[in-house]
């Protein structure tokens, strides 16, 4: 099932652009990929940054809350997903991006591990065979693992992280234990994560990587760009501490 609708249709995808391009060059081919997959997600994309628009509207109103529950969780849930429901606002937006990218992540992997010229994957009628393939991009050969790329992917994670992410308020001495795991998992998701993702991306082949490079690059600018189309509710980016 996984195969035949995920690996498969990239398979076709991957050895159908790499058959137009001069050069053949598989790596040219992995990006034009990719953007095609991350303009089809646009939808969801904005859903999530409009979403993102609006908790930072809505924050004063969730501070109110939360300052009027005193300590009462079963209540302060209640309020606050009433408060979601009113402005029509979506918490877990974000996630439907990221859930829908991990299968095409591990179909990317599936192929590569295989190869182009395997023959576990089936080849659709009007997909053409390229005479050759070039696998070697900037110098590094796509089949093999690439420490460049694993970096490029930590570097690019990380300025993702930190222009998505806004900073946590300061710790207060009263501050709870909820506001203590929102502080610990913004660091982590700021500066633990994309140490993470470059370590897994070392031990996978470079071609799995420049997809999940584009794909961080595509985000960075495409949030930016939005950001700037929308000033008036927009995020501001992060300052460091």
């Amino acid at each position: 099932m996984f195969q035949t609708f995920i690996s498969e249709p990239l398979y076709n995808a991957l050895v159908f652009i790499t058959g137009m391009l001069p050069g053949n060059n598989i790596g040219l081919s992995i990006i034009i990929l990719t953007i095609l997959i991350k303009v089809l997600l646009i939808p969801l994309q904005n859903r999530a940054l409009t979403t993102q628009r609006e908790i930072k509207k809505i924050e004063p109103e969730l501070k109110r809350i939360k300052k009027e529950c005193a300590g009462n969780k079963e209540l302060e849930a209640r309020k606050v997903m009433g408060l979601y429901r009113e402005h029509n606002v979506n918490p877990f937006a974000g996630f439907a991006v990221i859930l829908i990218q991990i299968p095409i992540f591990i179909g990317l992997f599936l192929v590569f591990r295989e190869g182009l010229e395997s023959v576990r994957f089936t080849l659709y009628p009007f997909v053409q065979v390229p005479s050759h393939v070039n696998p070697i991009f900037f110098g590094v050969d796509l089949g093999m693992r690439s420490i460049v790329f694993a970096v490029g992917i930590a570097i690019t994670q990380f300025i993702q992280t930190y222009i998505s992410i806004p900073p946590p308020s300061p710790r207060e001495n009263n501050s709870s234990f909820a506001d203590d795991f929102s502080r610990s998992l913004s660091f982590q998701m700021k500066y633990i994560m994309p140490i993470v993702l470059g370590v897994v991306s070392a031990g996978l082949p470079a071609a799995v990587s420049v997809y999940w490079l584009t794909s961080t690059v595509f985000s960075i600018i495409y949030e930016l760009w939005y950001r700037r189309l929308h000033p008036s509710g927009g995020l501001q980016v992060s300052q460091a501490k």
